[in-house]
């Protein structure tokens, strides 16, 4: 048996995580889009979680979508001005 999994500090994380719904993308029938990398929008990036989160391949993970503080946000003002370039 690994001791370490059954540190209080994560038997506490692992309940809190089961205790919140969650949904694979696959199950959610999402219809998934994606737009290239652009590093001219990157200046533009936050990381306040202000705005549109703006999700990267970071952010998903085992299927489900993962927003942290590593999560790049933008303001609406930057989607609405590429707005056929950046899919929503």
């Amino acid at each position: 048996m690994d001791a370490e999994y059954y540190r209080p500090d994560l038997v506490k994380l692992s309940k809190s995580i089961s205790d919140n719904p969650n949904i694979s993308i696959r199950r959610s029938r999402a219809e998934i889009d994606c737009s290239a990398f652009y590093p001219s929008i990157v200046p533009y990036y936050n990381f306040n979680q202000e705005g549109t989160p703006f999700l990267r391949v970071n952010e998903i993970q085992n299927g489900l979508l993962s927003i942290d503080e590593k999560t790049a946000f933008l303001p609406k003002k930057i989607l609405e001005m590429n707005r056929s370039t950046i899919a929503m």
